[in-house]
């Protein structure tokens, strides 16, 4: 269809495999955003029920939430576009607190998987 202006490769990064809110499943995203944020990428992030955007466009990551969005974190009501200032362990760490958090408020069972789907730009020579 065209849709696409440059060709992108696709990928699982995370598979189930440990729950999300375990040490391990924690550090598996964290470390998989580290590692992602090194290039420009739009990633699928699904853990039951919800499915967000994480992404990182020139060093500046985010996530895009269009589920309402409650105050307590950070939203009015609606959908939310959390943007961070660098690729730096700290703007991950806050970029997957968050996610955490909105995940643990909606009522996410401790024992859900989670999975990310990952486009990123083929380079074309």
């Amino acid at each position: 269809a065209k849709c696409l202006v440059t060709p992108y490769k696709s990928s699982e990064e995370l598979v189930g495999g440990d729950d999300v809110f375990s040490p391990t499943g924690r550090q598996c995203l964290l470390s998989s955003m580290k590692q992602l944020g090194q290039v420009n990428f739009t990633a699928i992030y699904t853990c039951q029920p919800y499915i967000f955007l994480i992404g990182c466009r020139d060093g500046t990551p985010y996530v895009l939430e269009t589920h309402p969005i409650s105050l307590d974190l950070g939203g009015d009501g609606g959908g939310v576009l959390r943007i961070y200032k660098d690729t730096s362990h700290n703007s991950w760490t806050s970029l997957c607190d968050w996610v955490w958090n909105r995940l643990a408020s909606g009522g996410v069972k401790p024992t859900e998987g989670q999975s990310l789907s990952v486009m990123t730009p083929v380079s074309q020579k």
